[in-house]
Order: C-alpha cells, then structure tokens, then sequence
C-alpha cells in the first residue's frame, strides 16, 4: 500500500464514555493483544486517568492515548493508531500532546512507559522524543502461542529542578 505522508486534519479532545465503541473498535485493530472491553471502559471512567483522541474532520478517531498522572509521575498506559493511518504522525502528535499538556499542567516531572522489545516503530518513536530506556521488564507482556515477551522500560523527564 502506497501511504501519503501527510498529516490528515485533526483535532485532538479529550475521549468521553461515549467514544467508547470506536476507541474499542481500534484498541482491537491496532493491538495484537488488546485491552479488554471492561479495561478500556473502566479507563475511561476512572478520575485519575485522561483519555485525549484524535479525530479527523468527519469525526472518525484515528487514535487515542490513555495517561495516568499520581504525585509527580505520569505514566502512558495506552496509545494506538488505527492501522490505515500508521506512519502519518498521528502518534507523534498524541504523545507531543500529552507531553506539553503535563508540561503545562506541572501534574508530573516524568513520564514513563513500557513497550514491546519487539515493537521497533514505536521505540523509534519514543527516542525522537526525548524518552530513554531505564530498564527491562522480563516476560513482561503476552505474546502468541502462550509466550511472554520483555518490555522496554523508558522515561522522559519534563521538568529539571535545581533545588
């Protein structure tokens, strides 16, 4: 498939119970072990938790993230793409939303994640934004066949304090 590299327009919001069946549809589609229906909902219920998507002009998500802020560390719990638009940015564009949100916000001084060793797009991705690798979680997600698979463990600091 030939892919256009040009940013569809969007916008990003905040994700509400009522996106929940498309945000649903693509956790399956884009994740080869997705988050249960009952996780995903329960997501986005939750108060500590945000939820931002983007969404193209004819109001179809093409992406979400999901982000949890305790004390001063965020985490990235989720963040997906549908398929079709992989390779446009769009990921680029939650995580740089996020990351100036939290920023703005002064909710957290770091935010950290887990990803699939296996999952070169998205650690590619992570490191052109600022996240550095801080570990490894042996076995740490399930993989086909009933096997298990490592997780890279990375942080991106937002906020340096010269106390």
């Amino acid at each position: 498939m030939n892919k256009s590299f040009v940013l569809p327009q969007c916008t990003i919001r905040r994700a509400t119970q009522d996106d929940f069946a498309p945000l649903f549809a693509l956790e399956v589609a884009a994740h080869a072990h997705p988050w249960a229906d009952e996780v995903l909902r329960s997501m986005l219920n939750a108060t500590a938790i945000r939820a931002w998507l983007v969404e193209d002009t004819n109001k179809n998500i093409l992406g979400f993230t999901f982000v949890q802020a305790v004390a001063d560390e965020a985490s990235l719990l989720n963040i997906a793409v549908s398929p079709q638009h992989q390779g446009l940015g769009l990921g680029r564009l939650l995580l740089n939303h996020l990351i100036d949100v939290l920023t703005q916000e002064g909710v957290a001084q770091s935010i950290f994640l887990e990803v699939r060793v296996s999952n070169y797009n998205a650690i590619h991705l992570y490191d052109s934004c600022g996240f550095v690798e801080i570990g490894q979680r042996r076995e740490y997600y399930l993989a086909d066949n009933n096997k298990r698979e490592d997780a890279l463990m990375m942080a991106l600091p937002l906020q340096i304090s010269f106390s």
